[in-house]
């Protein structure tokens, strides 16, 4: 063999290598991209039946981070039928699981809605007019956590408008699970 030969044969065997190794830090940020875009629609789904309604409408986080509804407020029919959601149609409100995402849903939580605390004492709530009752900004973080390591993205609603802006997800930092608050940086 000859020097040429050589070096072709190491720079093929480093392409395959690089096509046949995944990226360990890739599918963790796409999954929770997924899971953010996911809900960032659902939000903007409410926020269209309270313009379409003209009443208030309220995304519910459940305490475990993984299920959400949409109510109307005051409570009654839905005026619309949607031929299928994530977590169930029950008489008056929308059901969603992020854990029915596939891929994504599986570890991806809600695990913050600031400024009101947890996600097991927080609602969204959108007025008649499209924005939110509140005169401050609302951010939704969800995390997910694969090979001990815990990702998150914050999706922001905007109190004047009520649209949703979903951000890139990051990684707090390089310390094991359980070392750091869930607080993202700003």
């Amino acid at each position: 063999m000859t020097l040429i030969e050589l070096l072709i044969v190491i720079v093929l065997i480093a392409l395959a290598g690089g096509l046949l190794i995944p990226s360990s830090h890739t599918a963790e940020p796409e999954l929770l991209r997924v899971a953010g875009e996911v809900l960032a629609a659902d939000l903007a789904l409410a926020r269209s039946l309270a313009l379409l309604e003209g009443k208030t409408y309220r995304v519910i986080f459940a305490p475990d981070g993984d299920q959400y509804t949409i109510v109307p407020d005051p409570p009654g029919r839905l005026p619309v039928s949607l031929p299928f959601t994530a977590g169930g149609q029950q008489e008056g409100q929308l059901a969603f699981r992020l854990s029915d995402i596939p891929q994504a849903g599986r570890t991806a939580r809600v695990l913050t809605v600031l400024p009101t605390g947890p996600a097991s004492q927080a609602a969204v709530e959108f007025t008649p007019f499209g924005s939110l009752n509140r005169d401050q900004n609302v951010s939704i973080v969800l995390g997910l956590t694969q090979r001990a390591r815990e990702w998150r993205v914050m999706l922001t609603v905007d109190a004047v408008t009520g649209r949703c802006e979903l951000g890139e997800p990051f990684c707090p930092s390089d310390t094991p699970v359980g070392n750091y608050t869930t607080t993202p940086p700003r």
